[in-house]
């Protein structure tokens, strides 16, 4: 838990943001099941007029912004891990042992990663081959992302293993597990975190400067894929790095206060009402993320917000099990109610609210051991 992390009891609490991070994996869980289980705001509209205006129009607005709590793992994932870093550093007399921090990164990622792999080898064949679901032969109206073929998914899954998913043309995310185009991009922000660390130590100004006209460069240069990995990589890494500057924030190693950051709040209407779904309405969204940590930094510990977000870090805990395996369960769903329904998914909300549900009774209790894994074990400190 990064609240173990914390000894110098003047500096805010930091333990809320377990339950944050848990609060936005089961909000991409619910946004993923809005899209997959149940028809559209528009044709429920059309097929069901007696439904209730105020209900139809909450569930779809407030479930809708998926990708944007995606961009918030970003800013977090930043902000964990270069915390991590600066307080280990003031551990070993400000040395990094990045030999442990990348066998942390590896304990981190691949286990889950592995699992959910496995876990979409044997939904995607049962739904193809034993269920004979159209939906995985022909593709899905609902969905953007169509499924390969197996041969070409075999490419597909050693890309998604090397963690270069959808930053190289010819590899896609796996089977129906779409959600794991962004751990590619987590993925190599850990690997060019040491270089910009080390910049970073040197001018904290300018690595804020090369990563902002490394983003505007890449977005010229993205429809010609101009470096691959690094083209779409350098698009995305100025909203992590707002998580490592929010951490030498918090650190007072920049002389921002929490209270002026908590202002970035109104970079969210922004976002909305001029860019929509852009690579700029990601950079907007990540910082009002920044906006929401600096508020939530300022309230006291026993304040009722923080009290029921440290209760939520169960979820937490089990955020990334969550994130990696929920998408073929539900696309197995998915491809079941198409069936049922004839080529149309059900109008209400019964399938969008159980299904979910289940997943979180198993995931809870095996994501906790699966997240334990240690696939190399560290070196031990003398």
């Amino acid at each position: 838990m990064i609240e173990k992390m914390i000894s110098n009891r003047t500096k805010p609490s930091t333990n809320f943001l377990d339950g944050l991070r848990g609060i936005a994996a089961v909000y991409v869980l619910f946004h993923h099941s809005r899209w997959l289980l149940t028809e559209s705001s528009e044709n429920r509209w059309k097929l069901n007029k007696m439904e209730p205006w105020l209900i139809r129009n909450l569930t779809d607005t407030l479930i809708r912004y998926g990708h944007e709590a995606v961009i918030f793992f970003f800013v977090l994932s930043g902000f964990v891990i270069h915390f991590s870093v600066l307080k280990s550093n003031q551990l070993n007399n400000y040395k990094v042992d990045w030999k442990a921090y990348f066998i942390k990164r590896l304990n981190r990622i691949y286990p889950p990663l592995i699992f959910a792999l496995i876990l979409t080898i044997f939904i995607d064949l049962l739904g193809a081959y034993v269920f004979k679901f159209d939906v995985y032969n022909s593709g899905s109206k609902y969905s953007i992302f169509p499924l390969k073929n197996f041969r070409d998914s075999l490419i597909d899954l050693l890309g998604n293993i090397l963690n270069i998913q959808v930053l190289v043309k010819q590899v896609s995310t796996f089977g129906s597990d779409y959600t794991l185009w962004s751990l590619s991009y987590e993925w190599w922000f850990y690997l060019l975190y040491p270089f910009f660390y080390y910049l970073n130590r040197k001018s904290k100004s300018l690595v804020l400067l090369i990563q902002i006209l490394l983003f505007i460069l890449t977005q010229c240069l993205y429809k010609d894929n101009f470096i691959p990995i690094l083209t779409p990589i350098f698009q995305k890494m100025v909203i992590w790095w707002m998580g490592v500057l929010l951490a030498e924030v918090y650190f007072g190693n920049v002389k921002i206060s929490f209270k002026l950051l908590s202002f970035l709040l109104i970079s969210f209407p922004i976002a909305i009402h001029f860019f929509g779904m852009t690579i700029y309405s990601d950079f907007f969204w990540g910082l009002g993320f920044v906006g929401i940590i600096s508020f939530l930094m300022l309230l006291p510990d026993n304040n009722l917000i923080k009290v029921v977000l440290q209760k939520l870090s169960i979820f937490g805990v089990v955020s990334y099990t969550l994130y990696v395996c929920h998408e073929p369960i539900l696309y197995f769903t998915h491809s079941y109610l198409i069936e049922q329904n004839k080529g149309s998914l059900p109008q209400g909300y019964i399938w969008m609210l159980t299904i979910p549900t289940l997943i979180l009774c198993l995931v809870i209790p095996f994501g906790q051991k699966l997240e334990k894994i240690k696939i190399i074990k560290l070196p031990k400190t003398k």
